[in-house]
């Protein structure tokens, strides 16, 4: 089973509170695209490519760059946003190392 699951994209929900501006703008996007990657068909836990997987990656790559750059809070969920693209690319071991990563710094965040 893949690591990055409807939990993961939860707990990170619960960090847009601390999140201001375009910051949360960008956060509430990059969760929308990763709620959408756990809804489509996979096989042999890696997701079944789709039309419209080159823009995807490129939307999730720019939300990813913008929100690593930014506060503590943003920098946990540009985390999951590379594991989403982690995902995408079907790198399962790329997935599981950005899922430890977020695990590690939303613990710091003491939510």
């Amino acid at each position: 089973m893949s690591p990055f699951t409807a939990d993961l994209v939860e707990r990170a929900e619960t960090v847009l509170p601390l999140l201001r501006g375009e910051e949360r703008r960008d956060a509430e996007r990059a969760l929308q695209l990763c709620r959408g990657l756990l809804a489509r068909a996979r096989e042999a836990e890696k997701l079944l490519p789709e039309p419209n997987d080159l823009e995807l990656k490129r939307e999730l790559g720019g939300l990813v760059e913008r929100l690593s750059r930014r506060s503590s809070a943003a920098i946990v969920l540009g985390t999951l946003g590379r594991a989403a693209l982690a995902d995408l690319a079907g790198d399962l071991r790329s997935v599981l190392v950005t899922c430890n990563e977020f695990d590690s710094k939303f613990a710091l965040l003491g939510l």
